[in-house]
Formats: C-alpha cells, structure tokens, sequence
C-alpha cells in the first residue's frame, strides 16, 4: 500500500511539474539575446476610440441610436465615445461647425474600457454640419465624425417627398 501511494505522488508531481513547466513556457516568452546598444526604442502604448458617434440620446452609458440627420426640431444632440487603452490619459470631444470651434469638452479616463459622451444644446441658426473631433492630450486625433442639423425648409422639403398614402376608395379599401 505505501509503495503504491509513494508511486502515486511520484506520478502527480512529475505530471504538476510538467504542465507548470509548459504553462511557464506559453506565458513568458524567451526574447533572443540582443547587445545593449542594439535594443530597439520601447514606444508607449496607445489606445483606440473603439465606438464613437452621433445620438439622439443616451440612456445607461450607451447611445440609443447612431445618426446622421437631426432634424429641425431637435433641441440637443449627444456624442458618445467608447475608449481602450487610454487609461490615466485627457480626451477631449471639440465640437466644431462652420470650421469654429463651438465648445471642447474634456474627459479624464480612469480605466482600461472608459465610455464618454458630452452633448450640445442647439440654438437657431446652427443648422448644417456639426463635426465632433475626437483628441487625446497630445492633440493627436483619435476619431473624427459628422452630423447634419437641418434647417426647417430641409425637413419641409423632406416631408413633401414623402409620396402621399393613397386614397380609399370602395375598390380598394384600407385596412
């Protein structure tokens, strides 16, 4: 019995050994051996916009749309901005229309995955095309996108586009 228990703990340790072993080598990889002088310059990490966009609103952190259009009737309009990597970094969102820079919003990250957005109260006569830029601290653009406020005349004229529904009659009566 005790010759069969010594082989046993023979066999899990050699086993224990084994798997530690081929663990040890899929987590620390060997690096070739370089002289000193050689070793190239260690670059800081850089994060990533992974979402980003336009929103008619957003509810729990997330947007509940992606747009493109707002139309005349809209008072505020949001932007939302998922980021990687870019943990202890400022991001800013700059709102610009008209090639104006309109307002600049900064955000402290304070994790790894850090979702942002900032929104803009819109006023009579800011129709057209609203660019939000998304930077980090060294200026550097990280993502960039556009939203078209429209005028009132460009949704009227939307509105008279649509063809109108058509009429009942008794041949062809609606539902």
């Amino acid at each position: 019995m005790e010759e069969c228990l010594v082989k046993y703990i023979s066999v899990y340790l050699t086993a224990v050994l084994l798997a530690s072993t081929a663990w040890a080598a899929e987590e620390i990889p060997s690096a070739p051996a370089t002289d000193s002088a050689e070793q190239p310059t260690i670059q800081e990490a850089t994060g990533s916009v992974a979402r980003s966009g336009f929103s008619s609103a957003i509810v729990d952190r997330e947007p509940v749309d992606q747009i493109g259009e707002l139309p005349a009737t809209a008072d505020r309009v949001y932007f939302f901005t998922e980021l990687m990597g870019l943990e202890g970094e400022t991001v800013t969102h700059r709102w610009t229309f008209e090639d104006q820079t309109m307002a600049e919003v900064p955000f402290e990250v304070r994790g790894p995955r850090w979702r942002v957005h900032s929104s803009k109260l819109l006023q009579p006569g800011w129709e057209g095309t609203w660019t939000v830029t998304v930077v980090d601290s060294s200026g550097h653009k990280l993502a960039e996108s556009q939203v078209h406020y429209m005028s009132g005349e460009e949704t009227a004229a939307e509105v008279e586009d649509i063809p109108a529904a058509p009429a009942a009659t008794d041949e062809n009566p609606l539902p």
